[in-house]
């Protein structure tokens, strides 16, 4: 009976140990799975171009937050998107969230750049200091033509009525993805700050080919003087076939 007793005990401490891994490694950064996902949304985007006949793809971008010191802190998600035809506000290269399509959060700790502030690459650590650089460098979209090619292509994302910067609900279209940032804080409506926000790093831009995966749990401990040179920099790019889109394995 004691030696069973003992064994019970060991068990158990053994378990209260695991499960504080278990739930740590749940956590972790693994840019294998982040991988996974974003080929998988890519292909989906790709899909929905082809069956269309329009412009659409995948817009990564992180949830809003009127805290600045929170933004490293929010999480990132890939938002499937199609070209709105609006002759309403005579935008030519207007984008909306694709219908029926829920926003994917990506994992844990892992977030995705294009290396782009300002349609510029990032070429030194007082380029990603700032809230609205980090902002800027972690929106960006990846398109694909009617055909299924991937593309450089001008983009804009605003709410399913195109309106600039709604300030009620109706004139968003009661939309629930992109909006402005009176809708989403004072409406409750919205999760990403549509493209009318030059001083938030969120404006039109070109669609990007290629991207780094981060672990952002490891870039906001870091130095702000060191984010660039000792991290972002040493990653590689990720780099997309043109004709598939599919991730090119090195």
């Amino acid at each position: 009976m004691i030696e069973l007793l003992v064994a019970l005990g060991i068990i158990a401490a053994l378990a209260a140990i695991a499960i504080p891994s278990i739930k740590a490694m749940q956590k972790s950064f693994d840019s294998t799975g982040a991988e996974s996902m974003i080929s998988a949304a890519l292909s989906t985007a790709r899909t929905i171009a082809i069956s269309e006949q329009r412009y659409a793809g995948v817009r990564f971008q992180k949830a809003y937050t009127p805290d600045n010191s929170s933004i490293p802190d929010m999480p990132q998600y890939m938002i499937f998107i199609v070209k709105d035809y609006d002759t309403k506000h005579n935008m030519e290269n207007l984008f909306r969230v694709v219908p029926g399509y829920k926003p994917i959060k990506l994992p844990a700790n892992t977030n995705i750049t294009d290396m782009y502030v300002d349609d510029v690459n990032i070429a030194g650590d007082d380029k990603i200091n700032d809230p609205c650089e980090l902002t800027d460098a972690t929106a960006f979209s990846i398109l694909f033509s009617p055909v299924g090619k991937l593309v450089n292509h001008e983009i804009r994302v605003r709410n399913k009525a195109g309106e600039a910067n709604p300030t009620t609900s109706t004139a968003s279209g009661h939309d629930d993805v992109f909006n402005s940032i009176d809708n989403i804080i004072k409406n409750n409506l919205g999760l990403f700050v549509q493209d009318d926000n030059p001083d938030l790093g969120l404006y039109k831009e070109q669609s990007r080919k290629k991207f780094k995966i981060y672990d952002s749990d490891k870039f906001k401990k870091m130095d702000k003087d060191e984010r660039y040179t000792n991290y972002l920099k040493e990653l590689k790019f990720i780099c997309l076939n043109p004709y598939t889109g599919e991730i090119i394995k090195k």
